[in-house]
């Protein structure tokens, strides 16, 4: 059996190039060596590319976020019956009205904490699968 030095598909041995990529066809031991040769060239550069991207992924999740009146104002869960409240509780302060901005606060932070996991989960999700792709796909066209 002869395989594409190119795309890796394998042939019989009576033939010389690669229906699909026209490329010439080398016996097995030959194919294998190169690789090897092939991957353990290429591991450093794909671990720092993969490095990079979760250092970029980390400095947007540890960002500050910027709001214009402070994330009780601006984030749009809940934020009518957050801001009754809080304008309930400056105009007089009292137990009740400071008890139900601080029960709407509470939903907002349990809001939040929710979503941020949920952001958390599809980028890792998708980190996975992207970075086991790359790895195991990603371009390494050797020169024998």
């Amino acid at each position: 059996m002869k395989t594409c030095s190119y795309c890796g598909k394998e042939y019989s041995d009576d033939a010389e190039v690669c229906a699909i990529d026209q490329q010439p066809l080398k016996e097995p031991a030959e194919s294998s060596s190169s690789v090897l040769v092939r991957h353990s060239m290429k591991k450093p550069v794909k671990i720092a590319i993969i490095v990079f991207v979760l250092v970029l992924e980390l400095v947007w999740w540890a960002w500050p976020r910027f709001y214009m009146h402070g994330i009780v104002l601006d984030e749009p869960y809940r934020n009518a019956e957050r801001k009754m409240a809080l304008y309930a509780n400056l105009k007089e302060k009292t137990l009740k009205t400071k008890a139900a901005y601080d029960a709407e606060v509470k939903l907002l932070d349990e809001h939040l904490a929710k979503k941020w996991l949920g952001i958390l989960a599809v980028v890792l999700a998708i980190d996975a699968v992207g970075f086991y792709y790359f790895w195991r796909y990603a371009s390494t066209k050797t020169t024998a």
